[in-house]
């Protein structure tokens, strides 16, 4: 896997045990759906007017399909969908990144919604050092599945 989940989820200061053990579940039960083996990961989450980290979907991706587990922490609830060169469309916001280091530092913030297909559309959300991780999933898995692309 390119990334660890266990440092991934360090990095963004999530060490509780129980979340560890239930990540491990999560890739397990994506691992059996899934028709190639889980590459990447990315934990979709954002800062509130309280300035509270909300946790939503955690985001699998392999060679040719993605993953979303809503409510990953709670209940096994995985979708599915093709992902090569089925992106239609990519929007991304964000503020404090720093885009050509792939950096981000605590302020940052960041979305990049998505349409896949005709009728699927999802949206990813970072706050923190998780821009840059967003920042190189979109360079590295949404953008070169964008319908018509070469790669």
């Amino acid at each position: 896997m390119k990334t660890n989940p266990e440092e991934y989820l360090r990095s963004l200061g999530v060490v509780a045990k129980d979340v560890h053990q239930r990540l491990q579940q999560v890739l397990e039960y994506a691992e059996g759906i899934s028709p190639e083996p889980i590459e990447d990961l990315f934990f979709s989450e954002y800062i509130n007017r309280d300035g509270a980290r909300v946790h939503e979907s955690l985001w699998l991706f392999s060679p040719s399909h993605l993953i979303e587990a809503r409510d990953w922490l709670s209940i096994d609830d995985l979708n599915l969908l093709p992902l090569r060169h089925n992106i239609r469309d990519l929007h991304w916001r964000s503020s404090h990144v720093d885009l050509q280091n792939g950096k981000s530092g605590t302020e940052a913030r960041a979305n990049l919604d998505f349409k896949a297909g005709d009728e699927v559309a999802g949206t990813l959300r970072a706050s923190g050092v998780n821009c840059s991780q967003l920042w190189r999933l979109l360079k590295n898995s949404f953008r070169q599945n964008l319908t018509g692309s070469s790669k």
